[in-house]
């Protein structure tokens, strides 16, 4: 079987499509037509891209599925890093002879990291494409493991902190990046499952770290063996984002040839009109839009930053989208807290004393949340795919999400250990499994504004208030109890799903692709009757 043949293009490795009959055979057409396949004629891709707009020619790649594995890799490669401390707090403090509230930091610093960085990240996403932004943040996700090699000493919780936080700035250019990946690279029936696969890598990195930590790194009293424990555990969080550095600069690229759906075609249709009426000197009111990459002409450049700083104004001018970044930032935030505390709440009811492996317990019962959450994440992908329906899909994860928190606070009140594990992995469901939701809703709220951005802006507040619940919440644990802690986080869930009633069903994104639809059709039709 024929391959595409690789090729150098903007700089970079990628694959320009041939157009032969086995590649047809391999690449799906969205419409389900019979428009013919793009020839690669000419000086580059962009040009194809061109002329596919042109020609108003949508299509799916099958290689779109490679971009979004390699990213989802990556995404799980930094998000193991994120609780890798917190779910061991009892032996990290003891090891590095730090406190609760210091080892807690290494899990606030990936939210506090990312609530000043968001913007710049955001900018970099949508300026330079996904492929530079990956690439950034995978690179500065390996300097910062392997300083944490070298941090396996009870004297080096400062390294170790350090290489901790550069691995949180890394994290600005993937928690962005699924909704981008999606609309970039898929077609209009399934973006929101691409988007969802995006967020299963974070979340399976997640899961990662609840899991691989306790069972690696074991309570010896010797500090000696703990050190042991931990070198092996840095080599591995190492090696794996190394490996998938290579895997990235060779095969990631930061868009196909051609407009994977309609609305993305309009999108790129609107760009080139505004760039070659710029480039002729005609004064073309500018519009917000997705990322210019990839389209030609100087005037993007010129006119870059106040787009963006325009995108931003609208996005956060946008009343609906607001209660969003609340709701959703209740929501997520209270699921870092409980990650964070896990360890601690589930030893102030299960002590070690008693119960000798309370430890793993607290790693596997967050492990049962996040993979969970990944099913959660998947079926809201799914229902959203089918239905369209993301105010009432919201609705009801956030009602479920609040009565698994109720239910996640008896249990361990309870102190019968089944009873937390069934009930965590029902809160994970409906609180992991609101990320892509969340990215969805956003990305239609804010259409045609950049996902990256709407992203961005919804996990900046997830990070803020997550950072808030989390020293509010650890002071209440010290001082109150798990019991006093988990009502504070019901709170927190009743006041988000009271926000969110408030949101406005206004589908931008899917009117815009059914209006490219109706267009599309009575174009076609046309043409038949012409002939």
């Amino acid at each position: 079987m024929s391959a595409s043949k690789p090729r150098q293009q903007d700089g970079q490795l990628g694959w320009a499509p041939v157009a032969t009959a086995e590649e047809d055979e391999l690449e799906e057409l969205v419409l389900g037509g019979s428009a013919a396949a793009l020839s690669p004629a000419g000086p580059s891709s962009r040009n194809g891209e061109a002329a596919a707009v042109a020609m108003g020619e949508v299509r799916v790649l099958r290689r779109r599925w490679l971009m979004l594995a390699l990213f989802s890799v990556t995404s799980m490669a930094n998000a193991a890093h994120w609780i890798m401390y917190a779910i061991i707090a009892n032996i990290a403090t003891r090891y590095y002879n730090v406190s609760d509230m210091a080892i807690n930091w290494t899990s606030i610093v990936f939210m506090a990291a990312y609530v000043p960085l968001v913007f710049p990240a955001s900018w970099i996403i949508e300026k330079k494409g996904l492929r530079v932004a990956v690439l950034l943040g995978c690179s500065l996700m390996c300097a910062g493991s392997w300083l944490k090699v070298v941090s396996a000493a009870p004297d080096r919780f400062d390294i170790a902190f350090i290489g901790q936080t550069i691995i949180g700035v890394a994290q600005m250019f993937t928690l962005g990046v699924p909704g981008r990946l999606a609309a970039v690279w898929f077609g209009a029936k399934e973006v929101s499952f691409a988007c969802a696969v995006g967020v299963f890598g974070n979340q399976l990195g997640i899961a990662l770290g609840f899991l691989i930590p306790p069972a690696m790194v074991g309570n010896h009293e010797d500090l000696e063996q703990i050190t042991a424990d931990l070198k092996v555990l840095y080599y591995v969080f190492a090696a794996v984002p190394t490996a998938v550095l290579v895997l990235l600069v060779l095969f990631f690229e930061k868009r196909p040839p051609v407009p994977p759906s309609l609305a993305q075609a309009a999108l790129l249709k609107q760009q080139q009109h505004q760039s070659n009426g710029a480039t002729n000197g005609h004064q073309t009111k500018s519009q917000p839009s997705q990322a210019e990459e990839g389209v030609p002409g100087k005037a993007k450049s010129a006119r870059g930053d106040s787009h963006y700083a325009r995108t931003i104004k609208q996005l956060l001018t946008n009343p609906s989208y607001l209660l969003l970044i609340l709701g959703y930032g209740m929501n997520v935030g209270t699921f870092y807290a409980v990650s964070t505390l896990l360890n601690q709440i589930i030893l102030a009811k299960f002590p070690l004393a008693e119960n000798p492996s309370a430890n793993e317990d607290a790693g596997r019962v967050g492990l049962t949340m996040v993979l969970m959450g990944v099913l959660g994440s998947i079926a809201g992908g799914l229902v959203l795919d089918t239905w369209h329906k993301f105010k009432e899909t919201t609705i009801v994860i956030y009602i479920l999400a609040v009565l698994g928190m109720v239910a996640f606070t008896f249990s361990v009140s309870s102190s019968n250990m089944v009873l937390v594990y069934v009930t965590a992995g029902f809160l994970g469901f409906f609180t992991t499994g609101y990320v892509p939701v969340g990215y969805e809703f956003g990305a239609e709220l804010t259409y045609p504004h950049s996902e990256s951005t709407s992203v961005g802006l919804l996990n900046a507040a997830g990070e803020s208030i997550g950072i808030v619940l989390v020293l509010g919440a650890g002071e209440v644990l010290q001082l109150y109890g798990s019991e006093i802690t988990n009502y504070g986080f019901i709170g927190t869930l009743i006041l988000g799903l009271f926000i969110s009633l408030f949101i406005k069903n206004d589908l931008r994104r899917l009117a815009a692709s059914k209006q490219q639809q109706d267009l599309h059709n009575e174009q076609t039709g046309k043409e038949h009757t012409r002939f």
